[in-house]
């Protein structure tokens, strides 16, 4: 069973929604990205950079997803996030504060060339590790719809949407259950979050049963993200 995740699988997975969020991104093709990261962790043994893996995965999922960005900005930022990310592992081995952001510093001129045929490379040697299979089903679609079925409140679905949008960064839940399985889950631990219930609803096997989804299955995916949640909380 694929639940958790290690310690590479965030690094790589946080650099990719961070470079999504400063390219202005919609969140769709920074789901694809995510779930790309995962699959190629998954089937690779070998040790490949993160800022190479998480630009590749960025790079395929913006075609994929019809997202434009230009490539320039794509591996400026990446870059950026890479650069952000190894100053606060230096200063949390060090046990120093960040005393400031790294400067931008754009890539240019031979440089970006060179980076640019790397990218494509690594572009190429991530379609032959998921197989060509880039077409990614997220649970978004299915929360919302659940979530009109069963009349839940906006507060709610914002705080499963949360929910979800972090499970994919930190878990590897999206290798392991159906996409449906996934969004019921998330919308049953938003309702054991939220306080006064919000879903009466769906409060019992047959509830979700009556969705197709299995509720032994959502059970178990919400075990998940509680311990992802609960991670989240601790200090360090």
């Amino acid at each position: 069973m694929v639940t958790g995740t290690s310690v590479t699988y965030i690094s790589v997975a946080s650099q990719v929604r961070q470079a999504g969020d400063l390219l202005h991104l919609p969140y769709q093709p920074i789901a694809t990205a995510l779930a790309f990261v995962h699959r190629f962790k998954q089937a690779r043994k070998e040790t490949y950079p993160d800022t190479r893996v998480a630009a590749a995965c960025l790079f395929l999922a913006c075609k994929v997803e019809e997202a434009t960005v230009r490539t320039n900005d794509l591996l400026n930022a990446v870059h950026f996030v890479a650069r952000l990310v190894q100053q606060l592992d230096s200063a949390v081995n060090s046990g120093n504060h960040v005393s400031k952001t790294p400067a931008f510093g754009a890539i240019v001129g031979q440089e970006y060339y060179a980076l640019k045929e790397t990218l494509i490379t690594d572009e190429q040697l991530l379609l032959r590790t998921i197989d060509f299979a880039i077409v990614v089903e997220h649970p978004h679609k299915y929360l919302f719809n659940f979530g009109k079925l069963i009349n839940a409140k906006c507060s709610l679905i914002q705080m499963a949407v949360s929910i979800l949008n972090d499970s994919i960064v930190h878990t590897k839940l999206c290798l392991a259950h159906p996409p449906a399985d996934i969004a019921a889950a998330c919308l049953q631990v938003a309702s054991e979050l939220c306080s006064p219930l919000q879903l009466p609803v769906v409060n019992s096997p047959s509830d979700w049963g009556a969705l197709g989804i299995k509720p032994q299955q959502v059970d178990l995916i919400g075990l998940a993200l509680m311990d992802m949640i609960v991670s989240s909380m601790e200090p360090g």
